[in-house]
């Protein structure tokens, strides 16, 4: 069958207008997905790291040990599949005594902490049964419906890997089900002072906002790029009879350019077409370089939403450099209790401050060292510092020096500093005089302590300094008595 040149023509121009929407559709829909998925799997996974950093390592053991234990020994194990069930409810009630636990408390507090300050639907921690494959709920995070202490679920083929390979995780997956639409999951093991992996820190981030946001996408680019085709088509029928042929074959050597060319704004392929007759096919030359603009304009706005998501993650990585701990001890640093000042300063600026510091110096560390060795050195330091969070347990504990620690009294601690203070030096005491321990364990410390006094303090470190000096004082009254017993 024969054509004319204006069939030829038409068939031609319609074609390319076609392939060209389609081929710019599929591939700008799929650098938008593949740039927001990949950016925010990137997002989940630095948060599920963060996480494993902030959970404290002994208490997440403890609650661990708690649920297994349970878990362990109960034989009609009930999985949340049947979840509202009696049998379900009564499976789960075994658990009751592991959400009353401090350790428990204490984790579900901190993660609430950082669920509350980062986009997440929900954060919460598991253990992993080899034997059975489950994933065995620790502690959640949510506010509301949340799963509790030994729900479990079947380990989806996805995060098998972790069997064989704990370190590795949950390495980030999004899935697609009924009861929860779109969703992002990303695990981080979490490790003890041994490098054993202890349970997994988990994130879940609603993805139904992006996937609808990226449907949108790809509606209003299908929409731009029928009205492209559109244009093209109309104006390669009006001109299909004035210098057709050569301001096509122009064009098209253009359009092969820029699929050739890296897709990104900048791309000046339509640009470098020059047509020197004044008609239509002039008019078609200068629509494919408004397009071109377009999509450059276009891909620019994508390159801005990527910076976007990298500053995101930027910000995340910088809050999991701050959520750090003392190597040694496990107790918060120096780092930490700055951070923390920062809440108790707004509290005194809204007259809404009620706090107290107490300061506690190791004493002899020098002699300790030097006598028996710095790992003995070490053991006296685990030792004090095991006595004060025993004590103040309503209150963050901070190694703000090598023998010197902090605690911010707030709540019960803050109401009955003085009946502590005595208990503390009574456990002192009671330590130094029992045979059952070592010399670098019979620890001593001096402590000083002082309430916030709106009337006394503007900031935060007039407290401190007050605390130190009390606990100056203290040691220097120690002393005292040290050398009047030996002097008896």
């Amino acid at each position: 069958m024969k054509f004319s040149l204006r069939i030829k023509a038409i068939i031609m121009i319609v074609s390319f207008a076609l392939l060209m929407s389609s081929m710019g559709l599929f591939v700008s829909s799929g650098i938008i997905n593949n740039t927001t998925d990949n950016n925010y799997k990137d997002n989940a996974r630095q948060l599920a790291t963060a996480l494993s950093y902030m959970v404290d390592p002994e208490d997440m053991r403890v609650v661990r040990d708690s649920v297994i234990q349970i878990y362990n020994s109960t034989e009609e194990k009930v999985g949340s599949e049947e979840w509202g069930t009696p049998e379900f409810d009564e499976y789960i009630a075994k658990f009751a005594k592991v959400e009353k636990m401090p350790e428990f408390s204490k984790v579900k507090e901190t993660m609430r902490t950082l669920q509350n300050n980062t986009d997440v639907d929900c954060m919460y921690t598991v253990y992993v049964d080899p034997a059975t494959e489950k994933a065995i709920y620790l502690v959640d995070a949510a506010e509301e419906d949340a799963c509790p202490p030994g729900c479990f679920d079947p380990l989806y083929d996805v995060n098998k890997e972790c069997l064989t390979n704990p370190a590795r995780g949950y390495l980030p997956y999004i899935t697609d089900t009924e009861e929860y639409g779109w969703l992002l999951t990303a695990g981080v093991a979490i490790f003890d002072s041994q490098d054993q992996v202890i349970a997994y820190a988990c994130v879940d981030i609603s993805m139904n906002d992006v996937k609808d946001q990226e449907k949108s996408y790809f509606y209003m680019l299908l929409l731009l790029f029928l009205a492209i085709t559109l244009i093209i088509c109309i104006i390669g029928f009006i001109l299909v009879n004035r210098f057709v042929v050569q301001p096509i074959k122009k064009l098209s050597s253009a359009a092969e350019e820029y699929c050739s060319a890296e897709n990104k704004a900048g791309n000046t392929g339509f640009a470098g077409v020059v047509v020197t007759s004044h008609d239509e096919i002039r008019e078609l030359s200068e629509s494919m370089k408004q397009m071109e603009q377009d999509l450059n304009r276009y891909i620019t706005n994508l390159v801005k939403t990527r910076e976007q998501l990298i500053l995101s993650r930027e910000e995340t990585y910088e809050m999991e450099q701050a959520a750090t701990k003392d190597p040694q001890t496990g107790l918060r640093n120096k780092r930490a209790y700055e951070k923390d000042t920062v809440r108790l300063t707004e509290s005194i600026e809204k007259n809404l401050a009620q706090f107290g510091i107490a300061i506690v110096d190791l004493n002899d560390l020098k002699f300790t060292n030097d006598t028996y060795g710095h790992d003995k050195g070490d053991i006296s330091i685990n030792t004090i510092a095991s006595i004060i969070c025993n004590h103040f347990k309503h209150s963050p504990v901070y190694r703000v020096g090598g023998d010197e620690f902090c605690v911010i009294l707030e709540n019960y601690d803050y109401r009955n500093i003085k009946l502590i203070s005595r208990k503390f030096f009574d456990s002192i005491m009671h330590r130094q005089e029992s045979q059952v321990y070592e010399p670098w364990e019979k620890v001593s410390a001096a402590l000083g302590f002082a309430l916030y006094d709106k009337n006394v303090d503007a900031t935060v470190e007039d407290v401190f300094k007050r605390a130190d000096a009390k606990m100056y004082e203290n040691k220097k009254q120690m002393k005292a008595d040290l050398r009047n017993k030996n002097g008896q």
